[in-house]
């Protein structure tokens, strides 16, 4: 069982934790030392994200039959390589390629590793291995977050080198797991039956999708609501983003072993309801405990909800068509996410004012919770 949740864990922690959220830590030091523009930096974590749907699609359907293990092995690579490869100043266009590979990997490793690694897993602890694979995640952007400012006084070039360095090691820990045939059987990969989608996997989607537009607000704004809306400052917001960042660590451990104990599906409604509250608490006050355990509850309901997606995404597809069945769910989330963004930025500009954001999410992680139920 270990064994599995640590390739999976690798798998997420290089691709989300690091290739993806390791880039935003880097973002001020980057403008300070002239790199790039502030609007340049910003259009290279876009493009990552645009990546990260490239590499989705690409593992859904392209790849969806084919042994993944391979692709794992490449895409853990290029992951590592891409900080090395950012490690000196060599214009936009440099950077641009090596950001979106970033993303292409991560997607690669989100869609084939996840669904190959749970298809090993036995059912009985399906719900604890997928908590533990996810707090890879919260790993990635907590260690991300702590070492860039010790490494950064020793120059941007070292801590891009040591960042991939730190991916490299991880990789070599599992490189083995993704060699053996047997972890990487898809359970009938000849078969090509068309790809049916049965109800229940497209209220699963839409519900997943309601995720996505629901944790919006927690993840792009609420460092600037509790700095600036509120006026507590920039300290006080990245200390409540911290905390998010350590809740999504242990909630989706925890999650995963609640899952396995009352069913992945039950887990999932209550996981969408309990997040909805949790976004919905700055509503109610903004006293410090308030906000502290509003952040806590949407970290750990977030990658906790996601674990738990694609463990039922995992129970209501064939085997043969899990990978394919997961990419699709992952190009959705991004796609409502990065929409949702999009959204709520304008609606931002138009209100001046965060509150309206928080209850249109709260209200939509309530209908996901309900969608979730539907799907049963």
């Amino acid at each position: 069982m270990w064994r599995h949740a640590s390739a999976g864990w690798v798998c997420l922690f290089v691709g989300i934790g690091m290739a993806r959220f390791g880039y935003s830590p880097l973002i001020p030091e980057l403008v300070r030392q002239h790199w790039f523009t502030a609007a340049n930096a910003d259009y290279l974590a876009a493009l990552n994200l645009a990546g990260y749907v490239i590499g989705s699609l690409l593992a859904a359907q392209a790849l969806a039959r084919q042994r993944p293990g391979g692709w794992v092995r490449a895409s853990l690579l290029v992951a590592a390589f891409s900080f090395w490869a950012c490690a000196r100043p060599w214009g936009f266009g440099w950077f641009l390629v090596w950001r979106v590979a970033a993303g292409v990997a991560a997607g690669l490793l989100m869609v084939l590793g996840i669904p190959a690694v749970l298809a090993r897993t036995p059912a009985p602890r399906r719900g604890l291995v997928g908590g533990l694979v996810f707090t890879g995640i919260g790993s990635g952007v907590v260690l991300a977050g702590a070492l860039v400012p010790e490494l950064v006084p020793y120059g941007l070039t070292l801590t891009w080198l040591a960042l991939g360095g730190l991916c490299l090691i991880v990789a070599a820990a599992v490189w083995s797991y993704w060699a053996e045939p047997e972890s990487i059987s898809h359970g009938g990969a000849r078969h090509h039956e068309p790809l049916r989608l049965s109800r229940r996997l497209v209220l699963l989607m839409a519900a997943y999708i309601a995720c996505a537009i629901g944790y919006v607000p927690h993840s792009l704004f609420w460092v600037d609501y509790i700095a600036r809306e509120l006026g507590r400052g920039l300290a006080a917001g990245g200390h409540a983003y911290m905390e998010l960042g350590l809740a999504a660590v242990a909630g989706s451990a925890l999650t995963g072993v609640v899952g396995d104990w009352l069913g992945v599906q039950r887990c999932l409604g209550w996981s969408l309801l309990i997040e909805a509250g949790a976004v919905a608490l700055p509503l109610v006050g903004t006293a410090p405990a308030l906000l502290a355990l509003s952040s806590m509850g949407v970290g750990a309901m977030q990658i906790g909800t996601t674990a738990l997606m694609s463990a039922r995404s995992g129970e209501l597809a064939a085997p043969r068509h899990r990978t394919q069945i997961w990419g699709w769910m992952t190009i959705a989330f991004s796609v409502a996410y990065a929409g949702g963004g999009g959204g709520f930025t304008v609606l931002y500009a138009h209100l001046h004012s965060y509150r309206p954001l928080f209850a249109a999410a709260a209200i939509l992680l309530a209908i996901g919770s309900a969608l979730a139920a539907l799907a049963a």
